[in-house]
């Protein structure tokens, strides 16, 4: 990739690579977004910006992490 075709995003990050769904509508609005690192992985980190955030999903990002919704 180009310096000239760097939009500043995710994509810009060589071997990443990101997908979105959304679905909206029908009283639907949500969506997310799904970054796939390359093999050997990546360090990651989390920012949870809400009033009442839910740390069962935060906890769930954790490398050693087990889960069962």
């Amino acid at each position: 990739m180009t310096v000239d075709a760097l939009v500043d995003a995710l994509t810009d990050v060589s071997g990443l690579r990101v997908g979105h769904a959304t679905r909206a509508g029908d009283g639907w609005l949500t969506g997310t977004t799904v970054v796939l690192a390359p093999e050997g992985g990546a360090v990651a980190a989390v920012d949870v910006r809400a009033v009442v955030p839910a740390p069962r999903t935060t906890d769930a990002r954790r490398p050693r992490a087990t889960w069962c919704g």
